[in-house]
């Protein structure tokens, strides 16, 4: 469809590929920013949440390493669903990724530039305000992605390497030491949270975007070694290692607060940061808020990437202008989308931040508005494995793999739908859940009218997905 040259082949390898995917979901930054918002709406049952949205995150995972196995493509779920669902699902699946992805950046931008700018006030007693590192952050992470993907993964793998080590031993004294009151497995049922069940659905949103980007290492399909062997280990393999993280990292700090003190983690900003002085003392919490910083650098890195890929492919299909579709000459990067969404990301962290503070306010906006989409996307691509299976390679449709363990993801990403209008939200989450059905049904006249006034690029796209 271009005569532009394709992205560089061969430029991962599946450790590679592992690594962009749990950057892209992001340890340190996760368990940094987001169990205090779950605990807000769940209490104390923090890892009932989270291992609830693990275990959706594994079911999906394997519908999506399913698909990578047969097409592999920078598309992701804008390239799943057009072979599933048709191209028009494509389309609005390209859509609702574009959004996903984009919010992602900026919101850790956010997390980047407050929490470097409060700890070198705290700590050297230096003033810089923190959009000027979310800026600067913004520009060098543009820069690594027109300097190409190995370059990408590399700051990705040391970054990633160091907060898993700072996290997990913070974590492993905190449960060597009973927490607060003691080892309990309250905190794994539905008690724990009160008795409330839209509020542990809500909260499922919240812990599903702690893991949204596991999916993302099908958008670097195209520049991974053996493809079809390897994305569909590292999509599975990203889930597997973080999930596991996760679930034992909200375990010890909710104990480690106190599973009858749920409230005091909802209210504090910086629970690592707290839970760091307590058990391990000041020098070790200000390793700690190094280590949170430069996760959501890294998840930024992650998360551009992810977003360049996908448009690079809808423009490359011409459902996106098409020059978003050019390739640097000579890194072979989509150079032109790379520009786009920094300015895109730029312009919505500055806004939402300089409005609304930059955290907790305008990350959680982001995190909300950002997060819907993906789950809908999760849903979607359930559907679309089953259709896609039936119609195309009947002979090896299994009920069990292609339909049963893909209704179990797409009825825990339901749920967390489901939870984000029911009951509806107030305040700020209110417009933004509203908002996010305006996007939606944006999107699906887009599809309806490119399908009636321009059925030749309809034709295209189910071409070339299905090559």
């Amino acid at each position: 469809m271009t005569d532009q040259p394709a992205l560089r082949r061969d430029a991962v390898s599946m450790t590679g590929a592992t690594v962009i995917g749990m950057s892209f979901i992001a340890p340190a930054a996760g368990m940094a920013f987001l169990p205090q918002v779950v605990a807000s709406q769940a209490g104390a049952a923090v890892p009932l949440v989270y291992l609830l949205a693990v275990a959706g995150s594994m079911c999906l995972a394997y519908t999506i390493a399913q698909f990578t196995r047969w097409a592999p493509s920078a598309g992701s779920f804008y390239t799943f669903n057009s072979l599933g669902l048709g191209p028009a699902a494509g389309f609005v699946s390209g859509w609702l990724l574009l959004l996903g992805y984009l919010g992602g950046f900026p919101q850790n931008m956010l997390a980047f530039g407050s929490s470097l700018s409060a700890v070198l006030a705290k700590q050297a007693g230096v003033a810089v305000p923190w959009w000027v590192f979310t800026a600067a952050g913004t520009v060098l992470i543009a820069a690594i992605a027109i300097g190409g993907l190995g370059l990408s993964v590399r700051v990705d793998l040391t970054m990633l390497a160091i907060e898993v080590l700072v996290i997990a031993v913070l974590a492993v004294v905190i449960v060597t030491a009973g927490g607060a009151h003691g080892n309990t497995a309250e905190v794994f049922t539905p008690s724990a949270g009160g008795g409330q069940a839209g509020g542990l659905l809500f909260a499922l949103v919240f812990a599903f975007n702690t893991m949204v980007g596991f999916e993302s290492v099908a958008t670097v399909s195209e520049e991974t070694r053996d493809a079809r062997r390897t994305i569909p280990r590292a999509v599975i393999g990203s889930v597997l290692l973080t999930g596991v993280f996760f679930v034992f990292v909200t375990y010890a700090v909710t104990i480690g607060f106190g599973a009858d003190n749920a409230r005091a983690l909802a209210d504090d900003p910086l629970p690592l940061d707290t839970l760091a002085n307590r058990y391990l003392g000041r020098g070790y919490s200000v390793l700690i808020d190094l280590t949170v910083i430069f996760s959501a650098f890294a998840v930024a890195v992650a998360a551009g990437n992810g977003l360049t890929r996908v448009i690079y492919a809808m423009a490359r299909d011409r459902a996106l202008p098409s020059a978003l579709g050019r390739l640097h000459s000579r890194r072979r990067t989509p150079h032109v989308a790379v520009a786009a969404v920094a300015v895109l990301a730029l312009v919505l962290a500055l806004g939402l931040g300089l409005a609304f503070g930059p955290y907790p306010r305008a990350y959680s906006y982001l995190g909300a508005f950002t997060g819907l989409p993906v789950l809908i996307l999760y849903v979607l691509v359930a559907v679309s494995l089953g259709s896609y299976v039936w119609r195309r390679r009947r002979a090896e449709f299994r009920p069990v793999k292609h339909v049963v363990v893909p209704a179990a993801g797409a009825i825990l990403a339901g749920l967390a739908v489901y939870g984000s209008y029911h009951p509806l939200p107030e305040g700020p989450f209110l417009w933004i859940n509203f908002g996010f059905l305006g996007y939606l049904c944006v999107g699906i006249a887009l599809a309806a009218v490119l399908r009636r006034r321009r059925p030749e690029l309809m034709r295209d796209m189910r071409k070339v997905v299905a090559e």
